[in-house]
């Protein structure tokens, strides 16, 4: 099986790739299903890509697939786009069960994402509708409150309340933190 990307937008040292199959064209089997070690890299001109032809010289990343898996779980796409391609981990790759799971970038993002999901299962992510390569994190959304991550550190907001903890906080004291964040 091969994949193409174009040689502007990808970064060599990818191990594995996955395909996004929409619920336009897959139905009820869309989402994140298949995922391949890749076997071989070459670089082409996007005239010589036999399978999709289109008359241009621009180059692109051809990608060999030495076989595809099926992931245990499917990861839902819901109401998301997967514009072009993201890097994540193998990790989320194989525990995500959304997309949005899979824009985790930082220690302190996966940290409270684990955390929240130990004390609701159903905390979810919030990213733009189109999810692509430089997609991040808007905010975490659980039980109605918004967390988000930034520089300074991790707030909460609810209506116009804000609680902030810092970084350094959160990572040696999670629990006393998250307690703090999600008090009304």
């Amino acid at each position: 099986m091969l994949v193409y990307y174009s040689s502007d937008t990808c970064e060599l040292g990818v191990i594995y790739v996955a395909l996004a199959q929409s619920q336009n064209s897959f139905g009820s089997d869309g989402g994140i299903v298949w995922y391949g070690k890749i076997k071989d890299i070459h670089l082409v001109k996007r005239n010589e890509i036999i399978e999709l032809p289109k008359d241009s010289d621009s180059l692109y990343y051809r990608l060999e697939i030495d076989k595809w898996c099926r992931l245990e779980r499917k990861i839902e796409i819901a109401k998301y786009q997967v514009r072009s391609f993201i890097y994540t981990t193998f990790y989320l790759l194989n525990n995500a069960r959304s997309v949005t799971e899979l824009c985790i970038k930082s220690k302190e993002e996966f940290r409270l994402f684990l955390e929240l999901r130990r004390f609701h299962n159903k905390s979810s992510i919030e990213v733009d509708r189109e999810i692509e390569v430089q997609s991040e994190i808007n905010a975490f959304n659980f039980d109605g409150i918004n967390i988000v991550v930034n520089d300074e550190g991790i707030m909460s907001i609810v209506d116009k309340t804000v609680i902030e903890v810092s970084k350094d906080d959160f990572i040696k004291k999670p629990i006393k933190s998250i307690k703090e964040l999600l008090r009304k």
